[in-house]
């Protein structure tokens, strides 16, 4: 349990493997990354108050088999106001706004990108200042009617292409 030593705000939580959580929630760049995510109170307090702030207590260890269960106890009897969802291991409760969603949507579409290799390529026609990104290699050369290892050689050597145009990788 988390607790704000001023507001007396409490957040009730469970881990299977605690030193990885006690790594994340230790670690404001990934608090703020998960902030990208979710819109998870405690994170958002901890980065705004700082550690010091808070205490931590481990109210119970337990086996893996009942650990949701004993964290539904603790969130039914200290109804923690850190705690968005009332629900262990569920996302009941959570409010995730259209804003969200889309910025979900965003970073779920760049992560299967990157996972499958592919790059987006920002290219900009620096006679008329037009810019157009396309999804892949590939879909650049298409749009420009060569073939993907000519752009990947002028991306390479930072060079225009046809003395016109200026590829920029977005990763």
């Amino acid at each position: 349990m988390g607790k704000h030593k001023i507001s007396n705000k409490t957040y009730v939580g469970s881990a299977i493997d605690l030193n990885k959580r006690f790594k994340d929630y230790l670690s404001p760049s990934y608090l703020a990354k998960e902030l990208l995510k979710h819109n998870n109170i405690i994170y958002k307090a901890l980065l705004k108050y700082g550690y010091d702030k808070f205490d931590l207590e481990i109210l119970e260890y337990c086996d893996k088999n009942s650990i949701l269960k004993r964290e539904q106890y603790y969130i039914d009897k200290i109804k923690p106001l850190y705690n968005i969802c009332t629900v262990a291991g569920s996302s009941l409760g959570r409010i995730t706004t259209l804003e969200t969603r889309e910025k979900l949507k965003a970073a779920w579409v760049i992560k299967k990108l990157n996972q499958v290799g592919v790059k987006q390529v920002e290219v900009t026609d620096i006679n008329t200042g037009n810019v157009e990104v396309y999804q892949s290699i590939r879909q650049t050369a298409i749009a420009l009617k060569t073939n993907h290892t000519t752009v990947r050689k002028y991306i390479n050597n930072q060079q225009l292409y046809l003395n016109r145009y200026k590829f920029k990788v977005i990763v």
